[in-house]
């Protein structure tokens, strides 16, 4: 008979050894009116369970504001739950501010489950916002180093409404210098039943300020005063006059002049807008200059065609855009060098196999 129990006293001791250590974020009392920062008690929380080597964390339910400035690391064989916890992003976010909540690196068997995050993602309909339009904002970032390993992730039952990025971002490695080459996955990772509303990128669709300055009467006057301040507006020449029967499109084109067009794409072309045209131009369409001078330049359907000569005069508020490139693609009032993409609401429930940096 004794023999018989010393295998399953072994047994409940090895179960006991391997049972996650209980953490609980109730033990750094935390402020949970989600105004005054919960930062040190969530640093103090992890910083306990990574020096256990992982365990079961809790996250009671509450409102809990985290400034962002500095992100929570995270640690491997670690379970959290958030059922019922709000955490609460700043109220203002500047220029291409970047906040990162919960972040870690080679994480493997990781849980986390619940927990809503709340951010003020950029709503160009809003008569006001408080963050910037390419203001990134993330919720739980995991990444893997060249010679690390992230598996065995699960991600249940999170919310979020207006977070500016990803909820929940996780990566392989990239090739130095190429985000299409992968040299390691990340491999086994669940995201299950996570509901995110309004978050994502913050997205100037391609021509979205362009179509409101080109074609003002079709949207709202916030739209109006969005343009105002952030399409480049270096790229509009004012005074232009184009006669019947001429060729020569008329303003001052001495301190910048436009270049004659290399290309038919959209980087060398211009459009016209804000007045009645010739009746054989259009507004908003794509013309290319292939004569430029100090007083006017002359233009054509395509790079190097042949000069239109107008039909009909141009009204005395008409103006040009010259290279519709960037006149397109404008990312954030100061920072127009990228075109990046707002989801607008999505409800997630897609295990991943293997998910790797986003090309």
């Amino acid at each position: 008979m004794l023999r018989s129990l010393i295998p399953l006293l072994t047994l409940l001791a090895t179960g006991a050894a391997l049972a996650p250590k209980p953490f609980s974020l109730a033990d750094h009392s935390p402020p949970t009116d989600g105004k005054t920062d919960a930062t040190a008690a969530f640093s103090a929380l992890f910083a306990e369970v990574a020096k256990a080597g992982g365990g079961s964390v809790v996250i009671p339910p509450g409102d809990y504001f985290l400034a962002g400035q500095k992100p929570i690391p995270l640690t491997s064989r670690t379970r959290v739950q958030a059922e019922g916890a709000r955490f609460h992003l700043p109220e203002m976010l500047g220029d291409r501010a970047r906040v990162v909540l919960f972040q870690g690196e080679n994480l493997r068997e990781f849980t986390w489950a619940g927990g809503t995050f709340l951010g003020r993602c950029f709503d160009p309909l809003a008569e006001k916002n408080t963050w910037e339009p390419n203001a990134n904002t993330r919720g739980i970032v995991v990444t893997t180093t060249a010679d690390g390993i992230t598996a065995d992730l699960a991600f249940r039952n999170i919310a979020s409404e207006s977070m500016a990025g990803a909820v929940v971002h996780v990566s392989g490695f990239a090739q130095p210098g190429s985000e299409s080459e992968v040299r390691t996955f990340a491999s086994r990772v669940s995201v299950e039943n996570c509901t995110l509303l309004n978050s994502g990128k913050f997205m100037w669709d391609y021509g979205y300020l362009w179509q409101i300055l080109v074609w003002p009467e079709d949207h709202s006057k916030p739209e109006h005063r969005l343009v105002e301040r952030c399409f480049p507006h270096e790229l509009i020449r004012d005074g232009v006059t184009m006669t019947d029967g001429d060729d020569r499109v008329r303003f001052d084109n001495r301190k910048t002049p436009l270049p004659v067009a290399k290309s038919s794409e959209p980087r060398d072309a211009l459009c016209f807008f804000g007045d009645d045209l010739p009746k054989n131009l259009v507004s908003g369409k794509q013309y290319f200059v292939i004569d430029s001078q100090a007083d006017h330049v002359r233009i054509a359907e395509t790079a190097g065609g042949p000069a239109i000569v107008f039909k009909g005069a141009s009204g005395p508020r008409t103006r040009l855009i010259h290279d519709l490139f960037r006149g397109y693609i404008v990312c954030g009032c100061d920072d127009r060098r990228q075109h990046l993409s707002r989801r607008r609401s999505r409800k997630l429930d897609q295990p991943a196999d293997q998910l790797h940096p986003p090309g």
